[in-house]
């Protein structure tokens, strides 16, 4: 028994020891590339820590010394620090007006496909389920282009920028979404050398334009794909300003391949001026979709205007994709 009870308090520490040594080296990215995927991990941080901590505790008889607590209450705190303002409701850190229960409502999904999915039919018959005013979709081969002009049956294809890569993208709209009209759409390059296509739309939602874009960011598997990750954000952050006025409210949504705590998503946001969606309402983890939720990160994100405000918003359930997708309503002031 006295083995077991050692041992398992060097499990314990050990999980505290690697959970701080990470959350210390996340916040030195700006030395080394790799550093700042370790960011994206706070919340399971959050959780080695209270789970080696409470199991360190139940195998300790003697008090825990001041440099063990502060291994554990140093990174505990700095990590709940970036999650709280995505944790806790939103009213704790901002003032939000209470708005009509009637109140018109803007539905609108997200889905990166996984264009390397093997069974499509199980995301056709998943969205023919939907019942969102639009729908936007990333990561459209041309096969899949087919399957979704062939089988859909409550959608239709409005636009699409089929990819044999990761590029692609499409937009649909239900078939009974009457009050919302696709004005235009648009295809972007941010930055303009970009080689990646995103697709825009206008909408006209209660008499007033609504722009939204899908945006797939650039993945961040190396030093020079980390840097254009931020280039890409800063150029979509000048893009929305260029955008957005008193009557025309902005919505961005998709693969930002970034958490909201992450500090490049933290400068993108402040730089754009947009809110999270999900503020106050929880992490929402989206990928990989096959983990269990503890092991998933939120990397599928919406932000909108302030205008704009977010009634509901949830995460879908495994399509088969390695991503789950999102879907959120708004409405305005």
């Amino acid at each position: 028994m006295v083995q077991l009870r050692i041992g398992l308090y060097r499990f314990a520490q050990g999980m505290v020891c690697i959970a701080a040594i990470a959350t210390g080296l996340s916040f030195l990215s700006f030395l080394y590339w790799g550093f700042a995927l370790l960011t994206h991990l706070r919340f399971q941080y959050v959780l080695m820590l209270l789970g080696g901590w409470g199991l360190s505790v139940l195998c300790q008889k003697q008090r825990p010394k001041t440099r063990d607590l502060l291994l554990w209450l140093i990174p505990l705190s700095l990590n709940s620090f970036l999650l709280a303002p995505i944790v806790f409701p939103a009213q704790v850190f901002q003032f939000r007006p209470s708005l009509p229960v009637e109140a018109p409502r803007l539905t609108i999904q997200h889905l990166n496909l996984d264009r390397h999915h093997p069974h499509r039919d199980r995301v056709i018959d998943y969205l023919n389920q939907q019942t969102a005013d639009v729908i936007w979709l990333q990561e459209v081969t041309p096969a899949w282009l087919n399957q979704l002009n062939q089988k859909l049956t409550t959608y239709t294809v409005v636009e699409a920028i089929p990819k044999e890569n990761s590029h692609g993208s499409a937009l649909l709209q239900h078939h009974t979404a009457d009050e919302i009209d696709v004005i235009s759409t648009q295809v972007e390059f941010l930055p303009p050398y970009s080689q990646r296509p995103l697709l825009s739309a206008v909408l006209q939602w209660q008499g007033q334009p609504i722009t939204v874009l899908s945006f797939h960011v650039t993945r961040p598997r190396s030093a020079p794909t980390t840097a254009f990750q931020q280039v890409e954000l800063a150029a979509i952050a000048t893009w929305i300003q260029q955008q957005q006025s008193p009557t025309q409210s902005i919505v961005v949504l998709g693969d930002f391949n970034s958490t909201p705590w992450s500090r490049a998503f933290r400068t993108f946001q402040q730089q754009s001026g947009l809110t999270l969606a999900q503020h106050g309402i929880g992490l929402k983890p989206t990928w990989p979709a096959q983990l269990l939720t503890g092991f998933k990160i939120p990397i599928d994100n919406c932000l909108h205007s302030p205008s704009l405000h977010t009634l509901h918003y949830r995460v879908g359930p495994s399509v088969g994709s390695d991503h789950h997708p999102i879907e959120v309503q708004l409405t305005r002031d």
